[in-house]
């Protein structure tokens, strides 16, 4: 089961995932995406800006989805991206949220 996996990752850890997914954005527009193109994110269910997007097998979610899953997976609190989507679009979003453990 899930509760098994679980552990505590340092603010330093997470800081660094959302640095790492953060560097996915700046790639983009490096590339040449432009900053004002938007796209629709299966997770939070808003049209954001698409760098930094990431396509999880039939998902795309944002850049600040993204982290918020890597840093849920990487504590062993997100099963698979189909529940994390479904989470986020059911309002059942309290173990995924980073300002707490950013803010800590």
């Amino acid at each position: 089961m899930l509760d098994q996996r679980r552990r505590t990752l340092s603010k330093r850890e997470v800081s660094d995932i959302c640095a790492s997914m953060r560097l996915l954005a700046e790639k983009d527009l490096a590339q040449g995406f432009l900053a004002e193109r938007r796209r629709y994110c299966d997770a939070c269910q808003r049209a954001v800006p698409s760098a930094g997007f990431v396509q999880y097998k039939r998902y795309a979610v944002c850049n600040h989805c993204a982290m918020e899953y890597e840093v849920a997976r990487a504590r062993g609190r997100a099963e698979t991206i189909g529940r994390f989507v479904r989470d986020k679009n059911f309002g059942e979003t309290g173990r995924y949220v980073l300002d707490s453990i950013l803010r800590d």
